[in-house]
């Protein structure tokens, strides 16, 4: 098989790219700035050694992992140029990051101060990147 590096390809795998990064990110470093970059402000006083700790870790890290195996996936089929398949991920994807801001809306209803303010920023841009997503994904099916 050869790679097929054609613009809507070389544009596909930068989007699974950039899933492999931030899904490594949430892996190795889970914590407070993980959190609040997805758009949850966690209480400074967690205690990551309680339970309670290791459960919001846990959490960050299986959201990491499914970041990364799905970006690693995207750049494979990107670059193997498998449009079709491309496009069908991407288009799923769309709707993971509507359902995301849509999660991060119902939070920021019952959060207060700056966890509210995270929520609603985050809400938006998870929804606003579902646009890109989305018209990467049409040109991939077409």
């Amino acid at each position: 098989m050869s790679l097929r590096l054609q613009p809507v390809s070389i544009f596909s795998a930068l989007f699974g790219a950039l899933g492999i990064s931030t899904g490594l990110y949430t892996l190795v470093s889970p914590g407070h700035k993980t959190a609040e970059l997805f758009g949850i402000v966690i209480p400074p006083s967690i205690d990551w050694n309680s339970e309670a700790g290791a459960r919001q870790k846990a959490f960050m890290r299986i959201h990491g992992v499914r970041n990364a195996v799905n970006g690693a996936g995207l750049v494979i089929l990107s670059l193997l140029g498998a449009r079709r398949t491309v496009g069908i991920m991407l288009g799923l994807g769309s709707l993971v990051c509507v359902a995301d801001g849509w999660i991060l809306k119902d939070y920021r209803t019952r959060a207060e101060g700056k966890a509210a303010q995270v929520a609603e920023k985050q809400s938006v841009g998870h929804m606003l990147t579902a646009i890109p997503v989305l018209v990467l994904a049409w040109f991939n099916l077409k």
